[in-house]
């Protein structure tokens, strides 16, 4: 299988903010797949209010029951009715439509275009397949209408076949789940299936791989990891693949089983992995310590009774709970590209508040469009970033200096942003360092104007030193640092501050004043040679008039250029 077009290339409804697509996937059920599903799930729906909806699909076909546990945060679309529930439609009813429309084009390998897509999608009736859960933000894909015939539909569905016949469905359908969802989390089949193939390698950015401390359990997942990535990169997806390892239903009761489990060099999961990604992925002496230190999830004997989501029902933020573990696992996997990556900060988000990061999520949500733009100006003028670092660090600057205090001020209520009292008047500043690595909404916006941001760093230094030099002249900008600052004052005017405009207007000011200077001094000193030369010649006034104008050009040349 490939995919026939690189989705990245594709125009996205958001193009801010394309969405993500998560797959869950174990080599054998009984691992706790769709437990950790559902519960990252919440999380994010928390952590992502304001941001863009989060979306559960369940492709495990064979054996759905994603949707059970929420059984009962449905009252909103089905009104305690289990029956409206149970036929709602689903991923094999989409598929069923999708194939039937995709017969009515023309058979074509190529990827069709963006308006007959459109109309595919609208015929397929695709907005009718979700479904809104009470959980704020969070909806579902069934895995279809469990009527009579749901069997049959299953077991009869020929996806390689419909693959042969649009090998760029997969890409369309991807793409309208990133431009309508945050979050997109894939509940996969278990085992090797086709089905299992286009949700772990056609379709997600990243892999969940869910797995029990056992031989068959282990062996399965690293195998269909190592294929998935393997696939991946050979194919025309230019994405490449991430795997996160979700060790489950570890029973902490048993120290050495737990140990040996892990650590050993033929069995132990955490060695076994790091060969993987060593291999696959080019790395040296990946190292997953940190990682599995913290990325464990525990049996507990509630959950082995019902369909339950721990994140809806365990109060506070206990270190050894359920909902601990996968909050976790769950700051990870949004914030980081590769497990084996060492986080700085996290913003936890199994807190009741939600942490600073959410917070600030939640206010941003809560402005108008247009305020959306004076918002990242307001947080981008609050942070630098200097020239030899990739690390942003928060900065203090007068509120005065700021766009829009209201905006500020629905920040400052949120505890966000701080105000301070000084003896030079009010200051603003990011409350929490930690917001600026936490807040991923914030870090896409420094990695967006990295180059911006180094530069504006380098002209505050200027700015400071002329300030100190109670703005003498001789610290004002000049030649192509000075250029360079008109063309960022011409296309980021709205980047920056009434000082640092001063700034660079009163450099430009200064030599606009120093070139006129040049040519006057120049123009008088050439009129008098010009008056020497012709009274000395004996020349008439025409010719005294000429070469007034040459001398005046030679002599204000000599003058300008750096090298005289």
């Amino acid at each position: 299988m490939a995919v026939s077009k690189n989705r990245e290339e594709r125009p996205a409804e958001d193009p801010k903010e394309p969405g993500q697509i998560f797959t869950f996937y174990s080599y054998k059920g009984g691992t706790g797949r769709s437990l950790a599903l559902a519960n990252v799930a919440c999380l994010l729906a928390q952590r992502e209010e304001g941001a863009g909806g989060i979306l559960m699909v369940d492709w495990d076909l064979e054996a759905p029951g994603l949707h059970r546990y929420f059984a009962d945060r449905f009252q909103r679309t089905f009104e305690n009715s289990n029956e409206r529930l149970e036929r709602q439609p689903g991923v094999i009813d989409l598929f069923l439509n999708l194939r039937s429309e995709v017969l009515k084009l023309p058979e074509s390998k190529e990827e069709p275009t963006l308006e007959v897509q459109d109309k595919l999608k609208a015929d397929s009736r695709f907005e009718s397949f979700f479904v809104a859960t009470d959980v704020p933000n969070l909806s579902i894909l069934k895995a279809g209408c469990f009527d009579d015939d749901y069997a049959k539909k299953v077991n009869t569905f020929d996806w390689e076949e419909l693959y042969e016949r649009a090998p760029w469905l997969i890409t369309v359908l991807a793409d309208w789940f990133t431009s309508h969802f945050r979050y997109t989390l894939i509940d996969s089949r278990t085992g090797i299936t086709d089905t299992s193939g286009i949700c772990t390698m056609l379709l997600p950015e990243k892999l969940v791989a869910v797995f029990t401390p056992n031989q068959q359990s282990l062996d399965g997942v690293l195998q269909m990891c190592e294929r998935a990535t393997n696939y991946r990169s050979r194919s025309t997806d230019l994405r490449r693949l991430s795997v996160f390892p979700l060790p489950s239903r570890i029973e902490m009761s048993e120290p050495k089983e737990l140990e040996h489990w892990r650590k050993d060099q033929n069995q132990g999961y955490q060695p076994r992995f790091e060969a993987l990604f060593n291999k696959v992925c080019g790395q040296k002496n990946c190292n997953l310590e940190p990682y599995f230190n913290e990325v464990q999830i525990q049996h507990a004997s509630t959950y082995a009774y019902g369909e339950k989501v721990a994140v809806l029902i365990e109060q506070g933020d206990n270190r050894i709970s359920l909902k601990r573990a996968f909050a976790t696992f769950a700051e990870r996997l949004v914030v980081l590209a590769d497990p084996w990556e060492v986080p700085k900060t996290f913003e936890t988000m199994s807190k009741p508040d939600g942490g600073v990061a959410r917070q600030a999520e939640s206010r941003y949500g809560q402005l108008k469009p247009d305020q959306h733009e004076t918002a990242r100006r307001l947080f981008l003028q609050l942070v630098r970033l200097a020239a030899d670092s990739r690390q942003a660090v928060g900065r203090e600057l007068k509120t005065s200096l700021l766009p829009d205090r209201e905006i500020v001020m629905t920040f400052v209520d949120a505890k966000v942003i701080e105000l301070r009292e000084t003896e030079t008047g009010q200051t603003a500043a990011i409350a929490d360092e930690p917001l600026i690595t936490g807040w991923r909404r914030l870090s896409d916006w420094i990695e967006a104007d990295r180059e911006f941001l180094i530069w504006r760093d380098s002209l505050d230094a200027a700015l400071a030193n002329w300030q100190k030099l109670n703005r003498h002249k001789s610290a004002l900008l000049r030649g192509v640092p000075l250029e360079e600052a008109q063309k960022n004052l011409e296309s980021r005017n709205a980047d920056l501050n009434t000082s640092e405009l001063e700034f660079i207007n009163a450099s430009t000011a200064a030599e606009n004043r120093s070139e006129n200077i040049v040519a006057l001094v120049g123009l008088g000193a050439s009129m008098a040679i010009a008056v020497a030369v012709s009274y000395w010649m004996d020349l008439n006034w025409v010719y005294s008039i000429g070469l007034t104008v040459a001398i005046s050009g030679i002599f204000i040349y000599m003058l300008k250029s750096p090298e005289v």
